[in-house]
């Protein structure tokens, strides 16, 4: 599903890119998922970013677990 909105909207917007922002980072528990995880994400076609650069992820996380 997530393939064919981001396929009409790259119709609608050729230069228009798609980030998926996940909350890992190299300081916490998560650091050694980093390469699955941005793995997985770009073999579906989007880009992945993470901490420090995941702006979105991390704001919502903190915000609803601390």
């Amino acid at each position: 599903m997530a393939g064919t909105l981001i396929q009409l909207m790259a119709d609608m917007n050729p230069e228009l890119t798609i980030e998926i922002h996940v909350d890992i980072g190299e300081k916490g528990r998560t650091r050694e998922l980093i390469q699955q995880v941005v793995g997985m994400i770009n073999m579906c076609g989007f880009l992945a970013k993470v901490k420090p650069y995941s702006y979105g992820a991390t704001k919502v996380a903190d915000r609803f677990t601390k």
